[in-house]
């Protein structure tokens, strides 16, 4: 019943201050206590682990991932294409920011800009594909 409310554009409300998410996370916790019928001062991480629940920063991050993943494959609309581009398109020499398919980064001089799915999704992605390399490197 409440996972519906959480997922919906939280893409878009829930990259901001975490004071104005703290609300929702209290909510959250105090839902997975209660469905696990456990003492209100119980740590939570175990129980969203046992029911194999995501917490609200980790379902925001997940959908922040998968706009930028649709960015990747091109399945956006244009308008919202030609906001995340890729950095191989920003100068035309080859380097080796570029050839990881990493996305460009903008400068953002705000702390609330720095929270856009333009800026922090690009961020969320660039840091998944480094820890995808060095996971690869491994094997």
């Amino acid at each position: 019943m409440i996972l519906p409310y959480l997922n919906y554009a939280c893409e878009i409300w829930g990259n901001t201050f975490e004071t104005r998410l703290k609300n929702l996370v209290v909510l959250q916790k105090r839902a997975i206590r209660l469905i696990d019928k456990a003492n209100y001062r119980e740590h939570s991480e175990p129980l969203f682990a046992k029911y194999k629940c995501l917490k609200l920063c980790d379902i925001v991050n997940l959908k922040t991932l998968i706009i930028t993943f649709q960015a990747e494959y091109k399945m956006l609309p244009v308008n919202l294409q030609k906001m995340l581009k890729k950095s191989m398109y920003v100068h035309k020499y080859n380097t080796r920011y570029c050839t990881k398919r990493n996305f460009e980064v903008k400068f953002c001089r705000t702390k609330t800009r720095s929270m856009t799915i333009s800026v922090k999704g690009m961020k969320l992605w660039n840091d998944l594909m480094i820890i995808t390399i060095l996971n690869l490197c491994r094997n």
